[in-house]
């Protein structure tokens, strides 16, 4: 899974896109740039890799350089709508199977 958080002067049509391109919830609020003093909107959301990759190009494409990314990593979602989510299921499996290999 990725963690986004997304810093932006305009938020709206990117919260459209994770709602109705990707089916997906997010949370904004409202913040200042520290040297700027002007007002930002800061979104977060947690999204499946592939759509990560959709969120991320129409950033690019149609923000540029007006909107800060960061996506992190996520080993697990507890929440509605990943309820015990682990991301890294598969992962964890073939470790544990790999340790069982050599215990054998």
């Amino acid at each position: 899974c990725k963690y986004f958080t997304i810093i932006t002067h305009s938020p709206d049509d990117i919260v459209l896109f994770i709602h109705n391109e990707l089916g997906k919830g997010a949370t904004t609020f409202k913040a200042e740039g520290s040297f700027t003093h002007k007002q930002k909107y800061v979104i977060l959301t947690v999204l499946k890799r592939g759509q990560a990759v959709e969120l991320r190009n129409y950033i690019k494409l149609n923000h540029g350089k007006d909107t800060f990314i960061m996506i992190t990593n996520s080993s697990e979602i507890i929440g509605k709508g990943f309820r015990g989510f682990n991301c890294n299921t598969l992962t964890n499996v073939r470790k544990h199977a790999n340790l069982m290999y050599e215990w054998i």
